[in-house]
């Protein structure tokens, strides 16, 4: 509880440094994200791929070798005939946020409407002992022009941008577009900005970095990861699965939350061998969860072990009385074990527990109690008591037969004759 607590603190830190700024701003303002790394410079792919990565500034009459390189891309990448589209043929941005979700060195930089997933994107570390600061960055949008869906901007007034005084635009995928998936995911938008998006022009504010210290990384992983944000949500395509299933990835240990949700689907998909294994790993994380336990033993009995089940619950007894406030998690437990018992042919101890659930459960489960009782006691042949047990199940059909067969075997065969 401390150690989460810590996280929460360490996220709360960072979330009031990113919108503390946008809390004092006099008028409304449309932000957006980015997480990297600190000692990146806010610059697109395409432009370090051409002008180099360690300069300061764009030289003079450089802009137009950044032109022609994105437009040699762009008829490279549709002579190879990667440009359909659901049968249309893609626009140029469009196969410019195609080949920036494959890869490619793109003028586009990636940007997002949630802050935390930006800071997920800032905690990425680049080897196994990273000393590297991350950073958010926020970008002012406000006045920024916006593609998406404007057919009044043509594609070579876009790439006039990225020469001096570098407008910035915005560029939103669409929804039938190939990378929905993944934009969705990550909320994602792109930018489009000649040198650096701080070289913009004056409508637009240099974008505001908050720096994440490389020791806080892991803490706040973690809780990102515990409200769902980590690699194989953030990146749930094909293309996504495949490079965080990498050579250069870490096999990071399951989460307990993510054993427990691929427990209960092998068990919902009847893979109960891989259910018993993956509930196992589970309660070696958390012992104290009595529904797992319980579901464990369910997949036992489907697998036709009784006696581990029948030992899973005797050797938890002592926790499940610890939850006397869940009734319903009592009477399961109770109702499993006589059922186990009876099915190992062990009817007086299956009649005991029974009682003692008769003793306290509801109208409902006391009557479907009383019915497994009822076998329990024919069963031992104690027919009078499983006569009074199917006899007052009254909402089962079935109750009244086995009724019937108790009376037979006690020789009243007139009153078995009314129950049939």
């Amino acid at each position: 509880m401390a150690h989460r607590s810590n996280c929460l603190d360490v996220l709360n830190r960072y979330l009031q440094d990113l919108m503390v700024a946008s809390e004092r701003e006099s008028r409304p303002r449309i932000f957006v994200y980015r997480g990297q790394e600190c000692s990146w410079p806010l610059r697109s792919a395409a432009e370090r791929r051409v002008h180099g990565r360690e300069r300061s500034g764009p030289a003079p009459d450089e802009s137009d070798a950044l032109i022609q390189y994105v437009r040699r891309l762009l008829v490279d990448f549709r002579s190879r005939g990667f440009d359909g589209l659901n049968g249309r043929r893609m626009s140029d941005m469009e196969a410019l946020s195609t080949l920036q979700h494959c890869g490619a060195a793109t003028p586009l930089i990636d940007f997002t409407w949630n802050p935390l997933i930006a800071l997920w994107f800032a905690c990425q570390s680049t080897d196994d002992h990273d000393s590297e600061n991350g950073a958010v960055y926020r970008a002012d949008i406000t006045y920024a022009r916006d593609l998406s869906g404007n057919q009044d901007v043509s594609f070579d007034e876009v790439l006039e941008s990225l020469k001096p005084p570098f407008d910035m635009f915005v560029w939103r995928p669409p929804y039938d577009y190939t990378t929905t998936s993944r934009a969705i995911a990550q909320q994602s938008l792109h930018l489009l900005a000649g040198w650096e998006l701080g070289a913009t022009t004056s409508r637009q504010r240099e974008p505001v970095p908050v720096t994440v210290r490389h020791h806080d990384k892991p803490l706040l992983l973690s809780i990102l990861r515990d409200i769902g944000l980590k690699g194989d949500s953030l990146f749930p395509d094909l293309h996504g699965f495949a490079t965080n299933n990498a050579d250069t990835c870490l096999i990071a240990a399951p989460s307990p939350t993510n054993l427990l949700a691929d427990a209960n689907r092998a068990y919902a998909r009847h893979d109960n061998v891989e259910a018993v294994d993956l509930y196992r790993r589970y309660l070696q994380c958390e012992p104290s969860d009595v529904q797992a336990l319980l579901a464990l033993t369910n997949v036992c009995v489907e697998l036709h072990d009784l006696g581990w089940a029948l030992e899973i619950l005797e050797s938890n007894e002592s926790r499940i009385a610890q939850s006397q406030n869940d009734r319903v998690l009592i009477e399961t437990y109770f109702f499993n074990r006589g059922n186990i018992k009876a099915a190992m042919h062990d009817h007086a101890g299956a009649i005991q527990d029974y009682t003692r659930l008769i003793s306290f459960s509801s109208a409902n489960f006391a009557s479907n109690t009383r019915y497994v009782r009822g076998n329990s006691y024919f069963a031992t042949g104690d027919w009078q008591k499983s006569f009074e047990d199917f006899e007052a199940c009254t909402d089962r059909p079935d109750a009244q037969y086995n009724a019937g067969n108790a009376l037979l075997f006690m020789g009243r065969f007139a009153e078995a004759v009314i129950r049939y």
